[in-house]
């Protein structure tokens, strides 16, 4: 169940972020943040709990690969998908820092 919780909490705080950079179509806003992180969340879970455990590097990557899913998904220029992802990701990070 805490895995749970804390997957939709990650999909709204990124949500958040998102809106604030975009502030346009929350409903596809949200969509789009539920899909990206329903494929970057649990690889991202797996690889640091099975197998690598560099949290910069799988946040590194987790960045990279959401920025490339913002560009395809929302249709926005790959520097505002980057500046979105690395707050959002910046936040989320911090947040479970503070949680757990």
């Amino acid at each position: 169940m805490p895995y749970l919780i804390a997957f939709f909490a990650t999909v709204l705080l990124e949500f958040l972020v998102i809106f604030l950079f975009i502030r346009k179509k929350p409903k596809i806003l949200f969509l789009g943040s539920l899909a990206i992180n329903s494929i970057t969340w649990p690889a991202a879970n797996i690889v640091y709990n099975y197998f690598w455990h560099n949290l910069l590097v799988i946040e590194l990557l987790v960045f990279l690969v959401e920025s490339v899913l913002l560009v395809i998904i929302l249709k926005i220029k790959l520097p505002k998908a980057l500046a979105v992802s690395f707050f959002a990701n910046l936040i989320t990070a911090l947040a479970g820092f503070i949680i757990f």
